[in-house]
C-alpha cells in the first residue's frame, strides 16, 4: 500500500486579512467615485461637488471643504471596511482566501452598505445638505426647486448610488481575497506542526529536514509561564523562516495560565478558561508537547517526559479505593533531545518540610486549586445555611465550616483572604439568609509582624486596616505548627479551641464543654502555639513558593532553596548552552544585589533576555558571526496588591498610591499584560457582569464526587 501524499496545510493570520480588507475598503473607495469624477472632468462639470457637499455636512466651510469632504468620505470606507471585516472573519461566513468567495464577500459588503448605511445618510443627512449646496453653487435656483429636483430624479440616485456601493463592495472583496491568497497564507508541515510564511520555505523545510533529515538546533523551553512565553516569542520572531531552528516547548499543562488574577476565580468574578490561554495559540514557529517532566540528563543533553490521556480507565475505575495497576491509565515515557535548554517550570506550594499538611489544606498554584477552593466554599455555604443555630452540636459544627483560614501574609495570602471575605459575605447577603454576617470569619495567618513585607511599610499598614475593617481577622507573627483532622487541646476540665489575639477587635473564643460528647471530629484544627488553635473546615496554604521536584535529580547548581544559580546572562552555572527563568532560578538584581522576587514582571523580562541571548549563540552557530550576549536588568515598574472592596494598595514608578486607584490601576495594568485581545476582552466582560449581575453560586462537582457519585450506582 503507497503512502498518500502529504499536504501542507495553510493557515490564515486575522491580523493579517482585516488589514488587507482595509486596503480593498480604500480601493473600493476610490473606484466607486471614480466614474462620476471621469464624468465631470470630461462634461466640464462640478466634479467636486459631491465633496463639498460632504465637506459642509461634517461642518467645514472654508478652502479645506473638499479636501474635508475626501478625507470623511475615505474614514467611512475604512470605518465600514474594518468593521464588516472584522464581523465576517469572526462569524465565520467566508473564507476569503478563494476569488469566488471573495465577489460573494463584495456583493454582501454593498448590499449591507447600500441598505443600511446609504439610503439613511442620503435621505436624512445628504439631501438636504445638498439642496443648500446647490443654491450657494447657483443663485438662480430656490431651495424648493431643488428639492423638487431631487425628489423627482430619486430613483435615478438610488440606481446610481446602489452602482457605486457596488462597485466599492466588489473592489473590496476582489482585492482583499487577492491579498490574502498571495499574502495572507501560513504554510504548516503535516509533520511536525510548525508554519513558514512563505512557501519556498516549507519546501525546503520538507525537503531537507524530513527527506535529507540535516541535523537541526534543537531548542527547548521547559515550562508555559511568564518567562517561557516570553522567550518562546523572542524566539519565534528571530527564527521564523530559519530551517535549521527547531523550537519546542514542553508544559504540563496545555495553556498558559494568568496567575495574577486567580484569586477571581475562586469568588467567580473571572470565568475559569478566560485567563487560561492555550499555548498551542503562541505556537506558530514552535511545536508543544504537553507532558511532566520526569528527569534531565544535562551530559546527555536528554529530557525523559511522560504524559498520559486523562479520562480513560482512571476515571472509569468507580470503586472509591486505591486502584490495582490494570484501573489505572498507563503513562506514555518518552524522551526529546536538545542543544539549548531553558528552565521556566515554576514553582509549587512550599510547606516547610511538612508534606502532611499537602493532604489537609488547599493550594493556590494552578486552576483546579481555585475551582476547588470555590466549590469547597460554596459547600460549606450550603451546609451551613441548614444548621440549626439552638442545637449547640449544629452551631459549632457551623461557626467552623463558616471559618476560612488562609495561611501566608504575601501577596498571594492577602488578594486570596480579600476576595474569599468580599465573596463569602456578597453570597450571605443574596442568597444564605439563614446565616448571619457575623458568624462569619475570615483569619489570615502571617508569620511576620507585617503582611505584604515586600511592600513599603506604610502600605502593609492601609493594606491591614483594609482587611480589619472589611472583616477580615488577621493574625500577625503567628506561626502554623501544625494542621491535623478531629484533634482537640485539653485544659484542665475543658475542652476548647480558641484564638487569642488582642490586635484586632474580631477576636472569639470558642468553649467546648467537657461532658458534651459531641465534639466536630471532622473539622481541622490548626495549632499555632500552647494554647492558640483554630478550628474550620478550611485552609488555605499560601506560605511560599518551592521548586518542582525534577529539580533535585538535575546536576547542575542550586542555592540553598534548590533554584538554579544563574550568572548575569542567565546561563545556569558554567553551561553555556543552559538557561533558567522564573521560580526555579536564582537570579540576582543588579538594582539590588538580591534575588529577584518571583513577580510576573521580572519573569517576563527574564524570558526576554533568555530568548535574546539563545538566539544570538544559535546565530553565531549558523554564520559565525558573534553577538554580545546581553546582561539581565530590569528596574521594576512596581508593585501593587488588592485587598477587596475595590481597594488595593502599590507603588507606580517609585511613586505610592493607595485605596480605589490602586486597585483600578491594578486592574489596568494586568489586562494589558494578558496576551490575547480574545481573553483581555472575556476578562473585560466578565468584570462587567458582575457588576451588573453580582456572583453566581452554581457548584459544579469535582471529579472526586463524580467518581464517588459513580460508584455508588453500580
Amino acid at each position: 500500500m503507497t503512502k498518500p501524499i502529504e499536504k501542507v496545510r495553510i493557515d490564515f493570520s486575522f491580523r493579517r486579512e482585516v488589514f488587507f480588507v482595509i486596503v480593498g475598503a480604500m480601493v473600493g473607495g476610490v473606484l466607486m467615485m471614480l466614474p462620476d469624477t471621469i464624468y465631470g472632468i470630461i462634461s466640464q462639470g462640478n466634479y467636486h461637488t459631491v465633496w463639498i457637499i460632504f465637506g459642509h455636512v461634517v461642518g467645514v466651510y472654508s478652502q479645506y471643504t473638499v479636501l474635508a469632504g475626501i478625507l470623511i468620505h475615505f474614514v467611512t470606507a475604512l470605518s465600514i471596511g474594518i468593521v464588516l471585516g472584522v464581523f465576517l472573519y469572526k462569524t465565520g461566513l467566508l473564507e476569503i482566501s478563494k476569488p469566488v468567495n471573495g465577489l460573494l464577500y463584495g456583493l454582501f459588503t454593498a448590499t449591507v452598505v447600500f441598505l443600511f448605511w446609504a439610503i439613511p445618510v442620503q435621505q436624512f443627512i445628504l439631501d438636504p445638505e445638498t439642496s443648500k449646496t446647490l443654491v450657494s453653487m447657483n443663485p438662480g435656483l430656490t431651495e424648493q426647486q431643488v428639492l423638487e429636483n431631487i425628489h423627482k430624479n430619486l430613483v435615478i440616485a438610488l440606481v446610481q448610488s446602489f452602482i457605486r456601493n457596488l462597485i466599492f463592495g466588489i473592489s473590496l472583496g476582489l482585492v482583499s481575497s487577492y491579498l490574502t491568497i498571495k499574502l495572507g497564507k501560513r504554510f504548516r508541515c503535516p509533520r511536525c506542526n510548525i508554519s513558514f510564511s512563505r512557501i519556498d520555505l516549507m519546501n525546503k523545510h520538507l525537503s531537507q529536514i524530513h527527506s535529507e533529515k540535516i541535523p537541526q538546533i534543537r531548542i527547548v523551553i521547559l515550562g508555559g509561564g511568564f518567562g517561557g512565553i516570553e522567550a518562546l516569542k523572542k524566539l519565534q520572531r528571530d527564527f521564523e523562516n530559519e530551517i535549521q531552528v527547531d523550537i519546542t516547548i514542553v508544559n504540563k499543562d496545555n495553556f498558559f495560565l494568568f496567575t495574577p488574577m486567580l484569586h477571581e476565580v475562586v469568588s467567580g468574578m473571572i470565568e475559569t478558561s478566560h485567563i487560561a490561554v492555550p499555548i498551542r495559540s503562541f505556537c506558530k514557529r514552535a511545536r508543544f508537547i504537553e507532558a511532566e517532566v520526569e528527569n534531565i540528563d544535562t551530559v546527555k543533553k536528554i529530557i525523559y517526559l511522560k504524559n498520559r490521556v486523562i479520562g480513560g480507565r482512571t476515571m472509569q475505575n468507580r470503586n472509591g479505593n486505591n486502584s490495582s495497576e490494570q484501573d489505572v491509565d498507563p503513562f506514555n515515557h518518552f524522551k526529546i533531545c536538545y542543544d539549548y535548554l531553558l528552565f521556566g517550570l515554576g514553582g509549587k506550594t512550599n510547606y516547610h518540610g511538612n508534606e502532611k499538611l499537602k493532604q489537609v489544606t488547599f493550594s493556590m498554584k494552578s486552576l483546579e486549586d481555585a475551582n476547588l477552593i470555590r466549590s469547597h466554599i460554596i459547600s460549606t455555604l450550603e451546609q451551613a445555611d441548614i444548621l440549626d443555630n439552638n442545637n449547640p452540636t449544629e452551631y459549632r459544627r457551623k461557626r467552623n465550616l463558616l471559618r476560612y483560614v488562609i495561611v501566608g501574609g504575601g501577596f498571594s495570602g492577602v488578594e486570596t483572604a480579600g476576595e474569599i471575605n468580599e465573596f463569602v459575605r456578597g453570597c450571605i447577603k443574596e442568597f444564605y439568609h439563614s446565616i448571619d454576617i457575623s458568624e462569619i470569619e475570615i483569619v489570615l495567618v502571617n508569620s511576620g509582624p507585617k503582611i505584604i513585607p515586600e511592600m513599603d511599610e506604610r502600605l502593609g499598614a492601609f493594606a491591614l486596616k483594609e482587611l480589619r475593617k472589611n472583616g477580615v481577622n488577621v493574625l500577625l507573627s503567628n506561626r502554623v505548627h501544625n494542621i491535623q483532622r478531629g484533634s482537640i487541646v485539653k485544659t484542665n476540665e475543658s475542652l476548647f479551641v480558641h484564638n487569642t489575639i488582642d490586635r484586632s477587635p474580631l477576636a472569639t473564643y470558642y468553649s467546648i464543654s467537657k461532658e458534651n460528647d459531641s465534639i466536630d471530629e471532622t473539622s481541622l484544627y490548626v495549632y499555632l502555639g500552647d494554647q492558640d488553635n483554630i478550628s474550620t473546615y478550611t485552609v488555605i496554604w499560601t506560605a511560599g513558593v518551592t521548586t518542582e521536584n525534577v529539580l533535585e535529580s538535575v546536576t547542575l547548581g542550586k542555592d540553598r532553596k534548590g533554584r538554579l544559580l544563574t550568572n548575569e546572562f542567565l546561563q545556569v552555572g558554567s553551561s553555556e548552552n543552559v538557561f533558567a527563568v522564573g521560580d526555579c532560578a536564582s537570579i540576582i538584581d543588579p538594582q539590588t544585589g538580591l534575588p529577584c522576587p518571583p513577580t510576573a514582571q521580572h519573569a517576563i523580562r527574564q524570558g526576554e533576555i533568555a530568548g535574546k541571548n539563545i538566539a544570538s549563540l544559535v546565530k553565531y552557530e549558523l554564520t559565525q558571526k558573534y553577538t554580545l550576549l546581553e546582561r539581565f536588568d530590569y528596574k521594576t515598574r512596581g508593585t501593587m496588591a488588592t485587598v477587596g472592596k475595590r481597594k488595593g494598595v502599590g507603588v507606580i514608578f517609585g511613586i505610592k498610591i493607595l485605596g480605589i486607584v490602586a486597585w483600578f490601576i491594578w486592574r489596568t495594568f494586568y489586562l494589558n499584560k494578558i496576551p490575547s485581545r480574545a481573553h483581555k476582552f472575556r476578562v473585560i466582560v466578565d468584570w462587567t457582569t458582575d457588576t451588573i449581575f453580582g456572583r453566581d453560586i452554581a457548584r459544579l462537582k469535582t471529579p472526586v464526587e463524580l467518581i464517588s457519585r459513580s460508584s455508588e450506582r453500580i
